[in-house]
């Protein structure tokens, strides 16, 4: 009687980049449990096919995986170190880049969690409405402005007033004021680091809505919610300041 001998196995976390003209425009992270790496990575490719990423209409469609050992302690990192370029679907009718794509999903009773099982042909631009089977188009996007960079020297004295055109944004944020340049820099300093990078872009470096649009890699409806929303986020914190003051 022989005693079949089962090789061991350890985890893996893979990275999958999901490619387009050899440039990354997203990446998923699967835990794998295998004998070693080519296995791990092998395991990976078969179920990034299942990716909403993994859409054969995608130009010059390709994947590349990297794999590290799993450890005890490890903290996974939900980002991927996709190079900088990328690319995204736009709307060839307003130029918007909210397009969406509707899905079926499955509950699955292994992973105990709802999972994508099938993926609609059509697109819907969500600004414009436009529609149509694969009627996007994609283009490159160009690099964000550093979203940690140093805020820009404000005055010390005198309040500050942040002054917006009421024809993009309701009128109850279109001016804030503050009592002091501090609590000012505060404020913005706690928005989001994207939110923030293009509120300075507008507000502190006087670029119109367009011309952020473009150095983002965003739409102009884009940076108007974006811009509306750190406007509402300062109106409150400003507001609970002088609230608290008082």
């Amino acid at each position: 009687m022989t005693e079949n001998s089962v090789a061991p196995t350890r985890a893996y976390r893979v990275t999958v980049d999901f490619l387009s003209g050899g440039q990354c425009f997203a990446s998923e992270q699967y835990d794998i449990e295998a004998e070693d790496p080519a296995e791990a990575v092998r395991l990976a490719l078969i179920r990034a096919e299942d990716s909403i990423y993994d859409d054969p209409r995608v130009p010059d469609r390709g994947r590349h995986a990297h794999v590290v050992p799993v450890t005890d302690g490890d903290d996974p990192d939900p980002q991927s170190p996709c190079p900088p370029a990328a690319r995204k679907p736009v709307c060839p009718d307003c130029g918007s880049d909210e397009i969406v794509r509707d899905a079926t999903v499955r509950w699955d009773p292994d992973e105990r969690g709802w999972s994508i099982s099938g993926l609609f042909d059509n697109e819907t631009c969500d600004d414009c409405g436009a529609e149509g089977d694969g009627f996007a188009n994609w283009v490159a996007i160009a690099p964000k402005p550093h979203a940690d960079r140093v805020l820009p020297v404000l005055p010390t004295a005198a309040p500050a007033v942040l002054e917006t055109s009421p024809d993009h944004l309701p009128a109850e944020i279109s001016s804030v004021q503050t009592t002091d340049a501090t609590t000012y820099r505060l404020a913005i300093a706690l928005l989001p680091p994207d939110r923030r990078a293009i509120f300075e872009l507008h507000q502190l470096g006087g670029l119109p809505y367009s011309e952020i649009a473009e150095r983002t890699g965003t739409s102009v409806a884009h940076v108007e919610r974006e811009i509306g929303a750190a406007l509402s986020h300062l109106a409150i914190r400003l507001q609970d300041d002088l609230d608290r003051s008082a």
